[in-house]
C-alpha cells in the first residue's frame, strides 16, 4: 500500500498541535500539574528529548493508523477507529495503569481524553484528506 505522506504528516501535526492546547494553561494545564504534584514553573530536563520524542510517536500513531484504514478512508470508519483505538485501546489501558500506581481519576481523564482526541484527529485529517 502506498502511503500518504501528507495525510500522515498533516495528522501528525494536528494530533501534535492539539496537545499543545489540551496540557496548556488554556485547558488543564493547571489542574494536569496539581494531579501529578508538578510545579507550573517547572522546567523540563530535555524539552528537545520530550517534544522530538512527543512528535516521533505521533508520527507513529498516523502511520499505523494510515496503514489501518487505507489510502481513502470514509469518515465514520475514520472515526470508528479512532474512538477504538484512543479510547478502547490507549485509555483502557492507561487506566488500568493509574489504578495500580494509584493514579487519580481526573489525571486519568485528562490524559485519556488527550489520547481519544488525539486518535479522533488523526482519523478525521487522514479520511479527509484530498485524493
Amino acid at each position: 500500500m502506498m502511503i500518504n505522506i501528507w495525510a500522515v504528516l498533516s495528522a501528525t501535526i494536528v494530533a501534535y498541535l492539539a496537545g499543545a492546547v489540551w496540557y496548556s494553561p488554556l485547558l488543564f494545564f493547571n489542574r494536569w500539574c496539581e494531579e501529578t504534584d508538578t510545579s507550573p514553573q517547572a522546567e523540563l530536563v530535555s524539552p528537545i528529548r520530550v517534544y522530538g520524542l512527543t512528535f516521533l510517536s505521533t508520527l507513529i500513531s498516523a502511520l499505523i493508523m494510515h496503514w489501518l484504514l487505507g489510502p481513502h478512508p470514509a469518515l465514520p470508519d475514520a472515526l470508528l477507529l479512532g474512538g477504538a483505538i484512543g479510547g478502547g485501546m490507549v485509555a483502557a489501558s492507561q487506566g488500568i495503569n493509574y489504578q495500580f500506581s494509584q493514579h487519580s481519576l481526573c489525571l486519568w481523564l485528562i490524559d485519556g481524553g488527550f489520547h481519544c482526541l488525539r486518535f479522533l484527529l488523526i482519523g478525521l485529517v487522514l479520511s479527509l484528506w484530498p485524493v
